[in-house]
């Protein structure tokens, strides 16, 4: 049986920490809920300070290593993760902590040494994975990823489509519990003086803003979206935030180009960005199938478990996405948003047209679909329930 005074919560992620933000917010829960908890992964330092001066929480920084393009570079990092991953639970964990695993990566790279947290390690999954490679240049021997997943005392995925597909895929007896991405808290932090300037250009527009927060992606599409704001003349503006590749930069100055009516502003640490929020009148969330993520089963877009659905709704935001089951269900059910029957723009102006006709109704719906879900009570049972 878990002891809160004498066992801990180890996390290990593989990566930014930062980059991650379902991550962050259960890191939050359990502080929140005296659950003492030390993380092991790259740029903790760079979480928010609420959390760094937290009497619950330590951390083992991995460091930021090397991003250089060259192969060789890439294999030096990933050793030194690999290393660095295992050294620390070997010097961290003892028995009756639990080991609670936050990605694929992550139980790769301690594999074996997982045996050790016997019925104590939690896997959590922040995409619906069809299988694991070994490695990105090594796509065709295939990490048993599987097998961890039944060995583990539980394993978490953020949604409950993804649970039973996960479940039947890897032939779990258990099927997995459902944490969904939503954020602990909406409190954005304090303004740096990059988000400042950003905010200003907000703050000064005239237009109603539609707001799009996330990647730049195969499988996010937002020049049809980009095409539809353009119809409506000079109503609506369409800004973006979000982590862009120097391939995306280039085809969104393009189309800046060719446009007054987007506004791309850059990339903002989580919550950082929460602070653009409450200038939205509407948000987007774009996802389409892809088949380009490897690993990744193609129905992962089609059951997506967006944290930005729950970022929207807790500001009173309603929104336009794809036609997917993810977003259908709960903008159905709770009428918090709309989703287009394609990506034409004349689905997504028809779109924008039927929100703006219950748009405060849709408001307080949001709210209310922001409320629906418990953070504490699920992430007590995880660890609590036997």
């Amino acid at each position: 049986m878990f002891d809160k005074k004498n066992n801990k919560v180890i996390i290990f992620h593989n990566g930014n920490i930062t980059k991650c933000p379902p991550v962050i917010n259960l890191i939050s829960c359990l502080i929140n809920n005296e659950f003492q908890t030390f993380v092991v992964s790259g740029r903790v330092n760079d979480l928010p300070d609420k959390l760094l001066s937290s009497g619950n929480f330590s951390f083992s920084e991995l460091g930021d290593f090397t991003t250089q393009k060259s192969i060789i570079s890439k294999v030096t990092k990933r050793y030194h993760i690999w290393r660095k991953l295992r050294e620390e639970f070997k010097r961290v964990v003892n028995q009756g902590d639990i080991i609670w695993t936050t990605t694929e990566s992550s139980v790769m790279y301690l594999n074996k040494l997982l045996e050790q947290a016997g019925n104590h390690h939690v896997m959590q999954l922040m995409e619906l994975i069809q299988y694991c490679p070994i490695s990105y240049w090594v796509q065709f021997i295939h990490f048993p990823i599987e097998k961890y997943a039944r060995n583990a005392w539980k394993t978490v995925v953020p949604e409950i489509n993804r649970a039973y597909i996960q479940k039947t895929l890897w032939k779990q007896e258990r099927t997995p519990y459902v944490l969904p991405n939503k954020p602990y808290s909406l409190d954005p932090g304090e303004i740096t003086p990059d988000v400042q300037k950003a905010l200003e250009e907000v703050i000064n527009e005239k237009r109603k803003i539609i707001l799009y927060m996330g990647i730049f992606g195969a499988d996010r599409d937002l020049g049809s979206f980009i095409k539809a704001v353009d119809q409506l003349g000079d109503k609506y503006c369409l800004m973006a935030i979000g982590r862009m590749s120097e391939m995306a930069k280039d085809k969104t100055e393009e189309i800046i180009k060719n446009t007054r009516n987007f506004k791309y502003l850059g990339y903002f640490t989580p919550p950082q960005h929460l602070h653009f929020l409450k200038y939205a009148h509407i948000g987007l969330t774009p996802y389409k199938p892809s088949f380009d993520i490897k690993f990744a089963s193609p129905l992962n877009s089609q059951y997506c478990a967006p944290n930005k659905i729950f970022e929207y709704a807790g500001y009173g935001v309603p929104m336009i996405g794809t036609d997917v089951i993810g977003l259908r269900t709960p903008f159905e059910k709770y009428d918090i948003g709309v989703c287009c029957k394609d990506l034409s723009p004349e689905s997504i102006v028809e779109a924008i047209k039927m929100i703006e006709n219950k748009y405060d109704q849709m408001k307080t719906n949001c709210k209310e679909f922001y409320c629906s879900v418990d953070l504490d009570r699920i992430v007590n049972s995880i660890i609590m329930d036997e």
